[in-house]
């Protein structure tokens, strides 16, 4: 897992890891936009998204991970990069623990 998306739109709320439910994600946001009232601005939200999810494997090798909430409230996107902690790296599982 690279990354974690939140996705809040019309009291629904998913959330998807990536990239493994990216077509999942892909779906929902299409099924999103045909019910928002501003398409231009979901398209441009959308694009954002696209492009954090698009670095966040090479986050990862940088030892962190992404982090996105995406709603249809007043603050419709927030990033957030945490630094992975050291069993999280490679496998996840070191001797003794």
């Amino acid at each position: 897992m690279d990354a974690y998306l939140f996705g809040r739109f019309g009291g629904e709320v998913r959330s998807f890891t990536l990239p493994e439910e990216r077509e999942d994600l892909d779906s929902r946001a299409a099924q999103c936009r045909a019910s928002v009232p501003d398409i231009e601005e979901f398209d441009n939200v959308h694009r954002f998204v696209k492009g954090y999810l698009d670095t966040a494997a090479e986050a990862t090798a940088e030892g962190k991970f992404v982090s996105i909430s995406w709603t249809d409230g007043a603050v419709p996107l927030s990033v957030d990069y945490h630094i992975l902690p050291r069993e999280a790296e490679g496998d996840g599982c070191e001797p003794g623990r």
